[in-house]
């Protein structure tokens, strides 16, 4: 065993198979700043301490509270990533502390953890790394079969619900939600959701209304499209200089499957037309087609849509 202390007092220990110190040591060597993190970032650390041990768990990591059980085989290999280790230490606040209150609305617990799991990196390591991660997580979404259903969806099967709508598509619910609401009310929001309701259960619907009375609006559409609906939105992008008015015209149109909604998705549209930074243009698509006009003084170069990747979609397709 080892010991660290978190700055909130909470004794932080990992424990490990003789022959496998050296790689526990490595990978377990941030746990204890984890845990000040998320304790700074969302409220008290809910336990008494916090031990991290190698296991004959199934899983990558068990999010048992205080004591997280991680597969031993990975910790003998070296393999165990510091990416799964902040995952399960998140879950001591959402999953263990606040826990969902029926099995459907298990991305209130996996979607919470692959989030904040990926927030670490970004405060430890910078946003490009945390954008890898969140790119990771798209992508590995977009190669599922489980886009067809929406998140929340009964199964008769309770570990079918371990899927890439609960965890990586529950993350970038909360990565839009962030976006749509910016940065303070959305993590004045999260830690209002937790201290209300730590230590019991909770439904979609009440962590709806914690970011509600926070934001001062409904977010109902939000939710609805994009945990109680399948799919994402995809998107061809076109454009077209119009000398004669001196504006750039864009046109998006949304192209996902018929049996899926069209998003409401306020975003970016970035237009380059020269050396200098591209212009950007805060707008709202929320149709099947969305045109929109811009004043430019040249033909521009190019168009990007949602340069900076706040909201979960396929690859565009630019025309």
């Amino acid at each position: 065993p080892a010991s660290q202390e978190a700055d909130g007092c909470v004794d932080v220990t990992w424990w490990a198979f003789p022959e496998d110190v050296g790689n526990a040591r490595r990978i377990f060597a941030r746990a204890a700043d984890m845990t000040d993190y998320y304790s700074r970032l969302i409220g008290p650390f809910p336990y008494e301490k916090l031990a991290n041990v190698q296991s004959g768990t199934r899983f990558g990591g068990m999010e048992n509270s205080s004591a997280i059980f991680y597969t031993g085989q990975g910790l003998a290999t070296g393999t165990l990533s510091e990416g799964t280790v902040a995952h399960e230490i998140a879950h001591q606040w959402f999953g263990d502390s606040v826990t969902e209150a029926l099995w459907s609305h298990l991305w209130l617990s996996e979607g919470f953890a692959t989030y904040f799991g990926a927030l670490y990196f970004e405060e430890a390591e910078g946003v490009a790394d945390f954008r890898r991660r969140m790119e990771e997580n798209r992508q590995r979404y977009l190669a599922s079969d489980d886009a067809a259903r929406p998140v929340v969806a009964y199964y008769p099967q309770l570990f079918d619900l371990l899927n890439r709508n609960s965890y990586q598509k529950g993350g970038w619910v909360l990565h839009m939600l962030r976006g749509v609401m910016g940065d303070e009310p959305f993590f004045k929001g999260i830690r209002r959701y937790y201290e209300r309701f730590a230590h019991g259960t909770a439904l979609t619907a009440d962590f709806q209304a914690v970011m509600e009375e926070v934001h001062e609006h409904s977010l109902e559409w939000f939710f609805q499209q994009w945990i109680f609906e399948p799919g994402y939105p995809e998107f061809e992008v076109g454009h077209r200089w119009v000398p004669e008015d001196g504006v750039v015209e864009i046109t998006v149109r949304q192209t996902q499957p018929a049996t899926w909604p069209r998003f409401r998705v306020p975003l970016v549209l970035a237009v380059q037309d020269g050396p200098g930074p591209p212009g950007r243009y805060e707008v709202v698509i929320d149709a099947e087609d969305s045109t929109f006009r811009f004043p430019r003084e040249r033909a521009p170069d190019g168009v990007v849509l949602d340069p900076d990747g706040w909201v979960l979609k396929g690859d565009v397709r630019y025309r």
